[in-house]
C-alpha cells in the first residue's frame, strides 16, 4: 500500500497542506555582558570538565599497567 502511494507521488514524500516554511533565524549571539560572561563560565566548565576526564582515564590507565607488572612478577616468583 504504502509503496503504491510512494509511485503516486512520483517517489516524494509529499507535504503537509498548510506546512510553512522556516524564513529566518534569530542569530545565537549574547548581547549583554552578563551574557558574554555565562558564555565563557559554561566554556570553561567544559574545559575543567574535559581535563578532569583526562586525568581520571590517565589514572585508570596507569593502574592498569601497575596491575599487569604485579602479575608478572607474581608469576616469576617460585614458591
Amino acid at each position: 500500500m504504502f509503496a503504491r502511494w510512494m509511485l503516486q507521488q512520483g517517489g516524494k514524500k509529499a507535504l503537509k497542506e498548510g506546512s510553512k516554511t522556516i524564513r529566518s533565524i534569530a542569530p545565537n549571539v549574547p548581547k549583554t555582558n552578563i551574557e558574554k560572561a555565562q558564555r565563557t563560565l559554561n566554556v570553561e566548565g567544559h574545559k575543567i570538565k574535559a581535563k578532569i576526564s583526562k586525568i581520571s582515564s590517565d589514572i585508570f590507565h596507569k593502574t592498569q599497567e601497575l596491575k599487569k607488572k604485579v602479575d608478572k612478577i607474581k608469576i616469576k616468583k617460585p614458591k
